[in-house]
């Protein structure tokens, strides 16, 4: 994800990406919230329990990436629709939409 600022999630990580393939095709960019094994249990962490490495996806470091000018790795590992759904609620909370 790059360098951080502040209190900013960086270096490479695990996002959970919350744009569709299409968006992201057209775009060249991925939306996505960082992964963090680092479990605070704060009410913007959405714990994800389906991937091979346990963590939170971190709702308030909400991040457009541009896949086109990074090196990102896609792996197949997919969170569960649950999780997905609660993620995709937690944002839409989080940004009062």
């Amino acid at each position: 994800m790059g360098q951080g600022n502040g209190n900013e999630q960086d270096g490479y990580r695990a996002v959970l990406v919350i744009t569709d393939a299409e968006v992201n095709d057209s775009t060249g960019r991925v939306v996505g919230l960082p992964i963090t094994s680092t479990v605070r249990g704060w009410e913007t962490e959405i714990p994800l329990s389906s991937l091979a490495r346990l963590g939170v996806a971190l709702v308030d470091q909400i991040k457009s990436i541009s896949f086109k000018a990074r090196e990102l790795k896609f792996d197949d590992e997919v969170a569960t629709e649950e999780e997905f759904d609660a993620a995709k609620y937690a944002v839409k909370a989080f940004l009062d939409l």
